[in-house]
């Protein structure tokens, strides 16, 4: 008997990167998002190259669409945040104390020293919230530009928030929105539909976080699943 060693393949070929791609368009496509926003589907709709499915729910893009869309995106050289860039981020609920070796809330002393660490330290190319303070969304945004010259992303959901952040946007820059506005598995988060297009209406650079988990809140991609499969057989 034989045993044969099937290789993974690496992630960094562009012709596995291709069938992920692939992958993401086909779901796209024939699963489509859930998504009950008419203010959205409208949006995709005018462009005709969506539809929405009354009997699901689901919002279908066609591969085209998504073709336009990353034509028309700036690109890579464009942004202020170097690539392979290492940055301090999270939004952690809780702190960890070393003198008492409890998890307190977090205040603005730990954003402030957070902040600081972040400009003083080479290797920290930006600063994300790295803190959940509660309900302080521009006095965070304040905290973080008044101790870190460095790019960041931030949290903008609220009216007062967005108008300051679209105010440091145009005076200091280096400013990226972050959105968590699709949970798995591809459903809109409706209650950050809002806020979302105020930003892009705004202007202002986006960055949406998905943050899936293979397997678990969001499925394999076809070929690597595949691939599996093969391995395990064999």
């Amino acid at each position: 008997m034989s045993i044969q060693k099937h290789e993974e393949p690496c992630l960094a070929e562009p012709d596995f990167l291709d069938r992920i791609h692939e992958d993401a368009l086909t779901v796209l496509e024939q699963v489509g998002i859930k998504c009950f926003s008419h203010e959205i589907r409208r949006i995709f709709e005018e462009t005709g190259l969506a539809a929405f499915d009354e009997s699901t729910g689901h919002l279908h893009v066609l591969s085209s669409l998504v073709g336009q869309a990353l034509q028309t995106t700036p690109k890579r050289d464009r942004y202020w945040i170097p690539e392979d860039s290492f940055g301090a981020g999270g939004t952690a609920p809780f702190v960890y104390d070393d003198a008492t070796g409890e998890l307190v809330e977090p205040t603005f002393d730990h954003l402030v020293r957070i902040a600081r660490l972040v400009d003083r330290a080479d290797v920290v190319h930006f600063m994300a919230r790295g803190v959940l303070i509660k309900n302080q969304e521009v006095r965070v945004l304040d905290t973080i530009v008044e101790n870190c010259r460095k790019p960041i992303y931030v949290a903008a959901v609220t009216e007062a928030g967005i108008a300051r952040a679209k105010e440091i946007h145009e005076t200091r820059g280096g400013l990226t929105v972050q959105f968590s506005i699709i949970n798995s598995p591809l459903n809109i988060i409706e209650s950050m539909i809002d806020p979302f297009l105020s930003c892009a209406r705004k202007g202002l650079p986006l960055y949406v976080s998905t943050m899936p988990m293979a397997g678990l809140s969001a499925p394999y991609s076809i070929p690597t699943f595949a691939i599996r499969g093969e391995n395990q057989r064999n």
